[in-house]
């Protein structure tokens, strides 16, 4: 589990706004047994904010669940610093 800090406020966000299934991280599998590199941090929040686009919060019912998801993921990589 990672424990940075945009880690642990990707999970807060989450819990709060999805049901408490796990997020979908078979890629990560997917990537370390192809030998795909990948930032750990990164994928990690990525794949914690891919749906929530899904919730009534983020629902903008005018752009893909997926968009909205991305947005919001951006706003994160911007607060961490990422390019």
């Amino acid at each position: 589990t990672n424990t940075t800090l945009m880690s642990r406020k990707a999970t807060k966000r989450y819990r709060e706004r999805l049901t408490p299934s796990a997020p979908n991280l078979w890629g990560a599998m997917y990537g370390t047994a192809h030998g795909i590199a990948f930032d750990d941090e990164l994928y990690y929040v990525a794949a914690l904010l891919h749906d929530v686009g899904l919730t009534e919060m983020f629902d903008r019912r005018r752009q893909p669940f997926e968009e909205s998801g991305g947005q919001l993921a951006w706003v994160f990589g911007v607060a961490a610093g990422w390019p």
